[in-house]
């Protein structure tokens, strides 16, 4: 079932208060810190996760534990960003 953009958005906006920040560092939750970011670098960050979920799938454990690291970050936000943006590519 997809969501209207107005679901989208408020699901997005329920998760915002609980992104984690990295001090410091330039992980790919920062890239999604308001609305404006979701929609705008959201296609590129699930572009990402499914890159390295293919390459999991062909059996490389580095994409492996890089994909678990990525989305133990932010676990619902990656959910949502790949919900988001299904079959999306740039």
């Amino acid at each position: 079932m997809s969501l209207t953009l107005e679901q989208y958005r408020a699901a997005y906006e329920r998760l915002r208060p609980t992104i984690p920040q990295f001090p410091g560092e330039r992980e790919w939750p920062d890239r999604l810190r308001s609305w404006d970011d979701f929609v705008q670098f959201g296609p590129l960050v699930a572009e990402q996760f499914r890159a390295l979920t293919v390459d999991e799938r062909a059996g490389r454990s580095r994409a492996r534990g890089e994909l678990e690291r990525l989305r133990t970050m932010a676990p619902d936000l990656a959910d949502l960003v790949l919900r988001a943006f299904a079959g999306h590519s740039r």
